[in-house]
């Protein structure tokens, strides 16, 4: 030990063991422990020994976990907000992608076509294809057998007479209704001939001014009839389709008064052959219908096919010989059943002589006569007297079977009219024929009448009902003409007594036996089944039921929607 004298000085003098001063160690934290954020403001308080520091303010955790709830659902808003303006966005521009397809699209520009040879005119119109699957694609027309191919040729020449003026579109007259109806235009793919010649073309025409009072397109038929046409053959075409493709071609609806023309066993697929040259429009429309007896008239802006006026009303006579039948059904049971099923008004007459039974009628309502007494002679196993295929006489054979045929069918969206009643045709095999007089009386039109559908692997008939209730706009029907043949028309047509059909019902067999009498049960029957449609003093023209208990059937003579109750409950 060494002592120091410490300088003379107030302070009393200091001492300093030496061996026991210990440095004392430096701690060293991260610096972003040490940093001077809010998230490390505790750390802070520790290493100062203090709960603040200057100029900083310490945020407690619950303050900072509400600030990111509420901004994480001022985000979640923002991004909703955004979505639904996208989604409608969207809705906005499918209407309008329907609207323009429904009222207001282009005319395609028409296109250089081989199947029509103008002789002053460089371009013609295409050819309309009418089919359209269930997906809206056009599908291409099934090839023709060579022997069933009818050969076509139709050459152009230039109207003489001024043409017409353009429609208020501005589109030329030639562009078919259907583009008019938002319909683009599909070239019909070409059928190979076995000649090599040409496929029928388009008509050219002009259109007149569009539209008549709302939405009623009004032709100038007389003035498109006039029109030059310098060759058509047909060689076995089917009258019903001749007409169609007339009425394609020049935009005119054709309407068949299909009663006439059955009961003269002309049908729709009734052939026609012949070769029309060097006149106009009308003029082979004519000589078309004269080489199968019948003619046309233009008549509320459409055309109407039918049998010469003097013929239509014109009173027959026939004399049906009955005494094989009457061995079974007396005389006068027969003529009562005629006289209750088949209509007879003033100047028509049924007369009782010996075995035979004579009526004065049309030759409509004869044709009834006739196929009544052949239904009788096959219910009570006598031998026919004519030709008609036994098939087509027993009850379940009127025409029922072909709009029993499954089908599958699938437009959400309404479609024009036409085009869903052409792809029934397709896949029911039937032929649907339109009563365009009818339509036009309740201002409506098949070409501008939409109407939507859904089924799957269920009847034609179903679908077809399920159609027509679809088009808001008239109260649409149809009825069943022959085995393969159906007439579209309005409800109200239908309830007519020249619309009503004669079917046979069968109300009791081996293995079904009525616990009443048959007259209970037709009056029961009667008060189940549309009451006010059967013949009273209030209906007179109503419908009828005779009952032929020998075959155990009912002969009813009703509207077909009534026919058709009656076959669900048999």
């Amino acid at each position: 030990m060494v002592l120091i004298q410490p300088p003379q000085s107030e302070a009393p003098p200091v001492q300093i063991d030496v061996e026991q001063e210990v440095p004392r160690p430096t701690m060293r934290f991260p610096d972003a422990m040490t940093s001077r954020s809010p998230e490390n403001m505790l750390f802070h308080g520790i290493l100062t020994e203090k709960n603040n520091i200057e100029g900083l303010e310490v945020v407690p955790e619950s303050e900072l976990r509400f600030r990111k709830i509420l901004l994480g659902i001022l985000l979640g808003f923002v991004i909703a907000l955004l979505l639904f303006a996208g989604i409608l966005l969207l809705f906005q521009r499918q209407n309008m992608q329907r609207d323009d397809r429904t009222v207001s699209v282009p005319i395609a520009e028409p296109q250089k076509t081989d199947e029509l040879v103008p002789k002053t005119q460089p371009k013609t119109q295409p050819e309309m294809h009418p089919e359209k699957t269930t997906e809206e694609t056009a599908v291409p027309a099934p090839q023709p057998k060579p022997e069933d191919v009818q050969e076509q040729s139709v050459t152009v020449s230039e109207p003489t007479e001024k043409p017409l003026k353009p429609d208020a579109s501005g589109a030329d007259a030639g562009d078919k209704l259907a583009e008019l109806l938002a319909k683009p235009p599909v070239e019909e793919p070409k059928i190979e001939k076995p000649d090599g010649g040409d496929v029928l073309g388009r008509i050219q025409h002009k259109m007149p001014d569009l539209l008549k009072g709302s939405a009623e397109l009004t032709l100038d038929i007389p003035n498109i009839l006039n029109l030059p046409v310098k060759k058509w053959v047909l060689n076995k075409t089917p009258l019903l389709n001749v007409l169609r493709q007339f009425s394609e071609l020049t935009d005119i609806m054709i309407t068949l008064d299909i009663d006439e023309l059955f009961c003269r066993e002309i049908t729709a697929d009734t052939p026609i052959s012949i070769v029309c040259e060097d006149g106009t429009a009308g003029d082979f429309l004519k000589q078309i219908l004269q080489s199968a007896g019948l003619v046309f008239a233009v008549k509320e802006n459409q055309i109407t096919v039918s049998v010469p006026e003097s013929e239509r009303n014109k009173i027959v006579e026939q004399s049906f010989a009955v005494a094989d039948i009457a061995a079974v059904l007396p005389v006068e049971i027969l003529a009562d059943y005629i006289r209750q099923l088949v209509i007879f008004p003033a100047g028509t007459s049924l007369k009782v002589q010996n075995d035979s039974i004579t009526v004065q009628h049309t030759k409509k309502h004869v044709r009834q006569v006739l196929y009544l007494l052949e239904q009788l002679r096959f219910l009570h196993g006598v031998k026919q007297t004519t030709e008609i295929p036994p098939e087509k006489l027993v009850p379940e054979s009127f025409g029922w079977d072909a709009v029993c045929v499954p089908i599958t069918l699938n437009y959400y969206q309404p479609e024009p009219l036409a085009d869903v009643l052409q792809q029934i045709e397709k896949a029911a095999k039937i032929k649907i024929l339109v009563d365009n007089r009818s339509l036009q009386r309740s201002l409506v039109s098949v070409k501008t009448l939409t109407a939507s559908v859904r089924c799957n692997n269920e009847p034609a008939d179903t679908a077809l009902q399920r159609l027509l209730s679809s088009a808001d706009e008239a109260e649409l029907s149809y009825r069943i003409v022959s085995a393969d043949v159906i007439e579209i028309t309005t409800a109200d047509e239908l309830l007519k007594p020249d619309k009503m059909s004669i079917e046979i019902h069968r109300f009791e067999t081996e293995e079904k036996k009525l616990s009443e009498t048959p007259e209970e049960f037709v009056r029961a029957l009667k008060t189940a089944v549309v009451p006010e449609s059967w013949a009273s003093a209030e209906n007179p023209d109503g419908g009828v039921i005779v009952i032929d208990k020998q075959s155990g059937c009912l002969f009813v003579r009703q509207n077909q929607s009534v026919q058709r109750e009656l076959r669900r409950l048999f």
